[in-house]
């Protein structure tokens, strides 16, 4: 005897999608370039090559900027840059 029961539908993934699509291409494109120094501080520390995730931040600002820029039209407002230690 088979039952045809339905599970509820886990929405969150969707819903998260659609956020992610309402969100304006420039806001879009500076969520996704934003964790970058980031990955790259954790990726070097893997190598037993320790970054200071701040100075990189520093560091790519200027290229992630312009990068905001070329693919969107728009520029960002600017961030205070990190003091250095």
């Amino acid at each position: 005897m088979s039952t045809n029961t339905t599970m509820p539908e886990d929405t969150k993934w969707t819903q998260k999608i659609q956020h992610w699509r309402s969100l304006p291409l420039a806001e879009r494109r500076r969520r996704h370039l934003e964790p970058i120094p980031g990955h790259a501080a954790n990726s070097v520390a893997m190598e037993s090559e320790p970054v200071d995730e701040a100075w990189l931040r520093v560091r790519l600002a200027p290229r992630i900027r312009k990068r905001l820029i070329r693919l969107t039209g728009f520029c960002p407002p600017s961030e205070p840059a990190p003091k250095p230690d």
